[in-house]
């Protein structure tokens, strides 16, 4: 009975993302099922605190988050069933580290050099946990905004102008202007102007067009550095097509076509922010630790060869990460190179040696027959 009540609070949380085609059947929905947490029933705040003091990932509270950039690769697709389906489908992966939060440095693409995690997750789990996280730190930190440094009913704002409340000085001088057009009615969702709601494409998703239908979904692009919004013409979101024809058919622009849906500053993975959040925005999962961190590090394969010691380690991803790219500052990508072999190193010289050697003597000969040739002709 627990456990369906926690995987009924999992759809709960789906359902939030207005008409989101993220649905309980589909790859990221039973992903996030999977992820279920088994919660004990009796009062919430002792269940936090049981959660925060037994939670396996209460190490990561230490941490932050880099995003060191993407990849994809190419694989068979499994689902085909017209002779007009994508046999062979893209598949697209996020690279990201966890660093230690004090030396973290968000304009360095390593992130940190020492005592950090390297992980590789599914990219649509890591863009959803991501683009979540940025919209319900926003949420939060514009209802704090509103509610308490910039209120209407306070110094924050005024009524004079026909009875609407005016705070936009004092968001800009608290640093809060992100929150000026904030909707505190949208769920969190990111909405533009013309309706179009992103987070229905998380993943690959459906868009209709009269009675066409293209897909949206975020990928990778050529150099690795970026996650973008794509238009494909199939349901793999394989074939990308060039993303003015979203523009001709909607008459606007295909959001973050051309900006990074993440970014690559130093996420905490602390959980700074008082439980019991009355507006749905589930940005923590009650363990002390950011769902950003927590749910990707589930779904991530591991190589941490080089956390620090009394932190349960995992390598088995450190072999399928060797070859993964990674971004430089300029944006500049690079794959990871393999460590030098000893071995092999000595058994190169020794080589060279010999046929230094070989070389020499084969030269001695030659010599040697020339001036036996020279006293014959005499």
């Amino acid at each position: 009975m627990k456990f369906f009540l926690t995987c009924l609070s999992t759809l709960s949380f789906l359902s939030l993302v207005h008409g989101s085609d993220i649905t309980a059947d589909s790859s990221l929905g039973q992903e996030l099922l999977k992820q279920s947490r088994f919660l004990g029933g009796g009062n919430n705040n002792n269940n936090q605190q049981q959660q925060q003091q037994y939670s396996p990932y209460k190490w990561m509270q230490t941490y932050s988050l880099k995003f060191q950039g993407c990849s994809q690769i190419s694989q068979w697709n499994d689902y085909v069933q017209e002779d007009a389906d994508v046999r062979i489908s893209t598949k697209r992966l996020a690279r990201y580290r966890l660093c230690p939060t004090d030396s973290c440095s968000s304009t360095n693409a390593a992130g940190c050099t020492a005592g950090y995690g390297d992980y590789i997750v599914d990219l649509h789990t890591f863009v959803y946990y991501f683009m979540k996280n940025k919209e319900y730190t926003k949420a939060y930190n514009c209802n704090y905004a509103l509610n308490y440094a910039c209120p209407c009913n306070n110094n924050g704002g005024n009524n004079n102008n026909g009875g609407q409340c005016d705070n936009t000085q004092c968001l800009k001088t608290n640093g809060y202007e992100y929150c000026i057009n904030y909707n505190a009615n949208n769920g969190g969702n990111q909405e533009n102007d013309n309706g179009f709601v992103v987070d229905n494409y998380f993943s690959c998703s459906e868009f209709k067009s009269g009675d066409v239908s293209y897909y949206i979904g975020p990928y990778c692009n050529n150099q690795g550095n970026r996650i973008l919004m794509g238009l494909f013409s199939d349901d793999t979101c394989t074939t990308i097509l060039d993303s003015s024809k979203f523009d001709t058919m909607t008459g606007m622009a295909l959001p973050y076509h051309n900006v990074s849906m993440v970014d690559t500053e130093c996420t905490s993975c602390k959980d700074e922010v008082i439980q019991n959040n009355k507006n749905n925005y589930a940005v923590y999962d009650g363990t002390g630790v950011r769902q950003l961190c927590s749910k990707n590090y589930v779904s991530s394969g591991k190589c941490e060869e080089r956390l620090e010691s009394g932190i349960t380690i995992n390598t088995n991803g450190c072999t399928y990460m060797d070859g993964i790219k990674m971004t430089r500052t300029n944006g500049v990508i690079f794959s990871t190179v393999p460590s030098k072999s000893k071995v092999a190193s000595a058994f190169i010289g020794i080589f060279c040696v010999c046929f230094l050697i070989l070389g020499a003597y084969v030269y001695y000969l030659k010599s040697k027959l020339d001036r036996v040739k020279v006293n014959l002709s005499d």
